[in-house]
C-alpha cells in the first residue's frame, strides 16, 4: 500500500493553514496510507485536526490517517473528530513522550 509523509508545521490553528497543508496531497487517497509527521508542532488546534480527519478521510478517502510524534492533546483532538465522521478505526496515532 503506498505511503505518503507531510510534515506538520510548529503552529496549526486554522482549518484553512489544513488546507493549505494539503495542498500538494493528491485529491483521491483511496489504497493510500497518509502519515503526517508532527515532530515539530507545538501546538494543533481542534479546528485544525478536524480539518484534517475530515479531508484525509473523509473527503480523500485516504485508507489511513497516521499521526506520528504528535502532542496528546492532538492527537485526542483528532481521535474525537474520527469518532464524530465515523472514521475511527482508518486513524492512527502516536504521541510524542
Amino acid at each position: 500500500m503506498p505511503t505518503d509523509m507531510v510534515t506538520l508545521p510548529e503552529r496549526a490553528g486554522s482549518r484553512g493553514e489544513a488546507q493549505s497543508l494539503l495542498g500538494s496531497v493528491a485529491a483521491n487517497l483511496s489504497g493510500t496510507v497518509l502519515r503526517l509527521d508532527g515532530a515539530h508542532l507545538g501546538a494543533g488546534s481542534s479546528s485544525f485536526m478536524d480539518e484534517l480527519v475530515k479531508e484525509v478521510l473523509v473527503e480523500r478517502h485516504a485508507d489511513q490517517l497516521c499521526l506520528d510524534n504528535v502532542t496528546e492533546r492532538s492527537a485526542s483532538f483528532a481521535r474525537a473528530s474520527a469518532v464524530r465522521r465515523g472514521v475511527a478505526d482508518r486513524l492512527k496515532s502516536s504521541s510524542r513522550t
